[in-house]
């Protein structure tokens, strides 16, 4: 079957020019595909094209069915008849003719063996060339696929390495881009902290300024002076910022020390109204009730009211030398009530008891103008007393004498002016004349002497 097939193939190649597969995967064409089919109208195309068959079953059983032509459609031209002689010519050279056939079919038999035996030599020959062909094709195409490869690995390298060149370069553009606007950042941040230390600042000094106000007195508050101005020089020890860190630093200092100095200027403010109220209610106690006081026996009097009031002065005047302004405003001023307290107490004592001896008095003159006989001796006797007075000239006297202090000589000036009134103010002048001796005043003898005169 295969040497039918390879004789059909020569045959076809004899007839077309050409073999039935040229290009491509030769061996995979010989056992799937079907080549062209001939151009032939006579049934050898036919017989060819049978041998060609993929299927040994469907192939001729020899080589010589292919050319047999008994099934060929050929023309057959008139035979014109023919004599005896002609005959015999003619079998005698059919004869030679048979013969001559014979050999020449011999001859071609061999021929065609040569010619086949040659074709498959030439086609071993071409299928090992094509074959080489196509191997060195397929190196090639390899090689350049090989080639191509590198080239595109190449290239993917390159462009990778441009790639990773310019992500890099992106990258460290977008660095410098990203330091220069952090230190644009830091930059504006620093100059808003400078601004803002600078705002504390004179804000600061503007508080220590205004402190100064109360350096003139500074009784009781030089504790809290002396921290505003230890605030104060740090003020001056400020050092420039280079770095928002250092800004922040420094901002937080400044901070601190404002605060301090705001403290302290709120505790002075806060403070010198009380201690100038506590100096007041102490003044107050001192040149006008302490007189009083004194010149009313109210420590006699009304001990527990007074003494209970000097303890509150005493605790107040101590609070106010400790710098406690509010506790001294407030002792003192518990103070100032309390003996104002007692002093009206003890002015109604005394109202009473001046009242009561101005009444004994009177009975005492009645008793003593009844004892006289005579009602025109009993009106000289009244006459006569009532008409002894203090004179002015008496009065004169006051100035020339010395006091220690205005206070004892204000009890001096209202005995002088009780005794100017009448004699019925005799008990009020005695009063108010032993009340400025026990504090220190000097005598005065024609206060005296009139005094001695009504005993």
């Amino acid at each position: 079957a295969q040497d039918i097939y390879s004789f059909a193939a020569m045959v076809y190649e004899c007839l077309s020019g050409a073999p039935p597969f040229t290009r491509g995967q030769i061996a995979h064409q010989i056992e799937h595909d079907t080549p062209a089919p001939l151009q032939d109208g006579f049934s050898i195309a036919k017989m060819v094209m049978s041998g060609l068959a993929k299927k040994p079953e469907d192939r001729p059983e020899t080589c010589g069915a292919i050319f047999d032509l008994s099934g060929a459609e050929m023309p057959s031209p008139a035979i014109p008849p023919r004599t005896f002689a002609e005959r015999v010519a003619s079998s005698h050279g059919r004869v030679q003719s048979r013969k001559s056939r014979v050999y020449l079919v011999l001859w071609g038999i061999v021929a065609c063996i040569l010619v086949v035996v040659g074709f498959c030599c030439w086609r071993y020959w071409e299928n090992v060339q094509t074959e080489k062909e196509d191997r060195k094709r397929q190196a090639e195409i390899q090689a350049e696929q090989s080639a191509k490869a590198e080239r595109d690995r190449r290239n993917a390298e390159n462009k990778r390495r441009e790639e990773e060149i310019a992500r890099r370069q992106a990258e460290e553009k977008q660095k410098a881009e990203e330091a220069a606007e952090k230190r644009r950042r830091e930059s504006a941040e620093l100059d808003s902290i400078k601004e803002k230390i600078a705002d504390k600042v004179g804000v600061a000094e503007g508080n220590v300024h205004e402190a100064e106000k109360y350096r003139g007195d500074p009784v009781g508050f030089e504790n809290h002076l002396a921290s505003l101005d230890a605030a104060a020089m740090k003020l001056k020890n400020i050092p420039a910022p280079k770095t928002v860190a250092e800004a922040n630093d420094i901002l937080k200092s400044v901070n601190v020390v404002a605060g301090t100095i705001s403290s302290e200027l709120d505790w002075l403010s806060k403070n010198m109204p009380r201690r100038e109220s506590a100096r007041q209610i102490e003044k107050d106690i001192k040149s006008g009730l302490d007189a009083e006081l004194v010149r009313f026996e109210v420590s006699a009097s009304v001990a527990d009211s007074y003494a209970h009031g000097q303890a509150l002065r005493r605790d107040g005047n101590a609070a106010l030398e400790k710098g406690d302004f509010a506790l001294a405003r407030k002792k003192l001023a518990e103070a100032k009530a309390k003996l104002t307290k007692a002093l009206s107490e003890a002015k109604a004592i005394r109202e009473k008891q001046l009242a009561e001896a101005e009444a004994a008095r009177i009975a005492a003159e009645k008793a003593e103008a009844a004892a006289i006989p005579s009602s025109g001796a009993r009106s000289v006797y009244v006459s006569g007393r009532s008409s002894v007075r203090f004179t002015e000239e008496d009065a004169d006297t006051l100035c020339m004498l010395k006091f220690s202090s205005s206070a004892v000589r204000a009890y001096y000036e209202m005995a002088c002016k009780l005794a100017m009134e009448g004699a019925y103010n005799k008990t009020k002048v005695k009063a108010e004349y032993n009340t400025g001796r026990m504090c220190g005043g000097p005598r005065w003898p024609e206060l005296e002497a009139w005094l001695d005169w009504w005993k």
